[in-house]
């Protein structure tokens, strides 16, 4: 597997890029192809999809460069797309991965999002809980933040079954983030 300093952009498989530019636009590729693979019903049906990779890669890193990468993609994602069927396999998926793999290199990095963004916030609330018992005790105290010195609405946990009614904002059963 070559390292996030050796990949290139391809449409199938990513390969090797050496410039900060370069890698910034694999990225953003990788990203938008994740969208686009999530949106296609035909991704789990075609083998040798073509869009696989973007999926595939960003669930399973391999180290520090691909865990970066990983981190990397998953902020432009949220950045892309409001869809609540991409978001909930992303947060099942590779914000999970990333939390239970590399959650304590993370963790820092995690918070910060978690105050700047409200969208990213909420996508907290849905990660199952998996990985070291400190890094989570720090993304419970995240989740917690309240909402109104950012948007003026009142926080409530938008996972609760109890406040769930057609419409609201809780993630049950698809997520919705504004």
């Amino acid at each position: 597997m070559p390292n996030a300093a050796e990949i290139v952009l391809d449409v199938k498989t990513p390969r090797v890029a050496s410039s900060g530019t370069r890698r910034e636009r694999f990225l953003d590729e990788w990203a938008a192809a994740y969208v686009r693979a999530q949106r296609d019903p035909t991704l789990l049906e075609v083998d040798e999809h073509p869009l696989r990779w973007a999926v595939r890669d960003l669930v399973l890193p391999l180290g520090m460069a691909s865990a970066e990468d990983c981190w990397e993609v998953v902020l432009r994602i949220l950045r892309l797309t409001s869809d609540s069927e991409v978001l909930n396999v992303l947060v099942a998926g590779p914000l999970a991965y990333l939390i239970a793999d590399s959650g304590r290199l993370f963790i820092d990095r995690i918070e910060a999002e978690a105050w700047r963004s409200p969208k990213f916030r909420k996508l907290l609330h849905c990660v199952w809980r998996c990985g070291p018992a400190d890094v989570w005790a720090r993304i419970d105290a995240v989740r917690e933040l309240p909402t109104t010195w950012r948007t003026g609405l009142p926080h409530r946990d938008p996972c609760r079954p109890a406040a769930a009614t057609p419409g609201d904002d809780c993630p049950s059963p698809s997520l919705r983030v504004a």
